[in-house]
């Protein structure tokens, strides 16, 4: 990584032993700053990488729920339609044969006694 980046222009050398010494401080000054900058780079992009991913994941759980709330909709929507036809109102015809039933089965059995033996 460390390419990336441009490098400084080298000190003139000169013959004494100062400028060879200033020429290496400077330039392990300077490989010292860019590996920190690539560090720092390379922990950027793992949490550029992780915040991808979290956004992946997240948009893949959100059409799971999706799918999932469209299949009870559908199932809730069955069951209404299924309630729906159970649960009628009842008209006048239904009412009266219900009425007739009810009367048939209520009969006072003592006064079906008497009309069968007649004493």
């Amino acid at each position: 990584m460390l390419s990336q980046f441009p490098t400084l222009p080298p000190l003139p050398v000169a013959d004494s032993e100062d400028a060879v010494i200033l020429q290496n401080t400077y330039s392990r000054l300077q490989h010292t700053l860019l590996s920190a900058v690539d560090g720092q780079m390379d922990t950027l992009e793992q949490a550029l990488r992780e915040a991808q991913n979290d956004i992946k994941m997240t948009a893949e759980e959100k059409q799971t729920i999706a799918v999932e709330l469209a299949r009870v909709q559908k199932q809730v929507g069955g069951m209404n339609e299924g309630l729906a036809r159970n649960v009628r109102s009842p008209d006048s015809s239904t009412l009266t044969s219900l009425f007739k039933q009810r009367s048939r089965t209520r009969r006072d059995p003592y006064k079906t006694a008497r009309r069968n033996y007649r004493i």
